[in-house]
């Protein structure tokens, strides 16, 4: 008996000086090389099968991929908006798809066909913007709508067999791309995220709007050199109202430079300065800045050239009648 354990405490010794000597610590045994050790030495040895790689159900690692932007401080700043980024868009991606998503190369398909044809797969679209499906061989998906993808496949499957067929497809996932975001933001670069996350997203992992340089109402998406789409934040801001636009590879975000600014403090929800391109009036900016209940005046300090002029508006008028220029300086008040 001490014979025996006196032997198998040698042998999980060099067990154990083989494993570390190997380049990955890893060594395989056999089941004949366990014969004849103690139980207790056995029960010890499975302890190291996940790392040493010993006889028994095999242990997937999944690897946890760091973030690959830093930690950054937001920007602090009486810009209206400046909260906005924040970093909560983009430590997130949207996984939804709207139903005019359109399929392309490097999506994921789950699919599944049963009835006179039973077949389950998880596809992706290749380069060419199709799926090979066994039996039915490549179909083309690319540029298909996602509210029209079952209706594809099932035309494909009536092509093919004549006895009913049952098909259900849904995106996996969305394909990755890599979108330049610059202009008046605080960190341009090359962002990758998938198709489907919004633009906030990309915005907000290249820090955000520039308070200081950029604008929040001018945001254009540039594809292949031409204006796809142009936004204002502030629509997301005062309605929540935001544009599921599907980016592409190698599309640009581009921020306009700031536009005019007017501060407005006082007895306001919003005590900030708003930005506006070409006319504005009074009243849309004081709808921005929302007046308290208690305000009954406005008053407006203006700077013309060596002059400095002051007028005030009561807010029961219409006031949609009186501009605002650049520099204007708004003091909303109870009379």
């Amino acid at each position: 008996m001490l014979r025996n354990t006196l032997h198998g405490l040698g042998l999980l010794a060099g067990v154990l000086a083989a494993g570390a000597a190997t380049a990955q610590g890893r060594l395989a045994l056999s089941l004949s090389d366990t014969e004849g050790l103690p139980a207790a030495i056995t029960q010890s040895l499975g302890q190291y099968q996940p790392q040493m790689g010993l006889a028994g159900p095999a242990t997937r690692r999944t690897p946890v991929e760091a973030p690959d932007y830093p930690e950054y401080p937001p920007v602090e700043s009486d810009v209206y908006g400046q909260w906005l980024f924040a970093g909560h868009f983009a430590r997130q991606s949207f996984t939804g798809f709207n139903p005019d998503y359109l399929i392309g190369p490097g999506d994921l398909i789950d699919l599944r066909f049963w009835g006179g044809f039973d077949y389950q797969a998880t596809l992706e679209v290749d380069g060419q913007g199709q799926i090979f499906v066994a039996r039915l061989g490549p179909i083309r998906v690319a540029d298909v709508r996602n509210a029209d993808l079952n209706q594809v496949l099932k035309a494909r499957l009536r092509s093919v067999f004549r006895e009913e067929v049952g098909v259900y497809a849904a995106l996996a996932s969305a394909q990755p791309v890599k979108v330049f975001v610059g202009g008046g933001v605080v960190r341009p670069g090359l962002y990758g995220a998938t198709a489907s996350d919004s633009i906030l997203h990309f915005l907000d992992r290249a820090g955000g709007v520039s308070p200081e340089a950029g604008s929040y109402r001018q945001v254009r998406l540039l594809r292949g050199g031409r204006i796809v789409r142009e936004l204002d934040l502030y629509d997301f801001l005062t309605k929540g109202q935001l544009p599921l636009i599907q980016l592409r590879d190698g599309d640009t975000l581009f921020v306009r430079p700031r536009g005019n600014t007017v501060q407005v403090e006082g007895l306001v929800a919003w005590p900030k300065r708003f930005e506006f391109f070409g006319n504005s009036n009074l009243q849309d900016v004081l709808a921005l800045a929302q007046s308290t209940a208690a305000a009954t005046h406005a008053r407006v300090t203006r700077q013309s050239g060596a002059r400095r002029e002051t007028l005030v508006y009561p807010l029961d008028t219409d006031l949609s009648h009186i501009s605002v220029v650049a520099g204007d300086q708004i003091e909303v008040y109870a009379d």
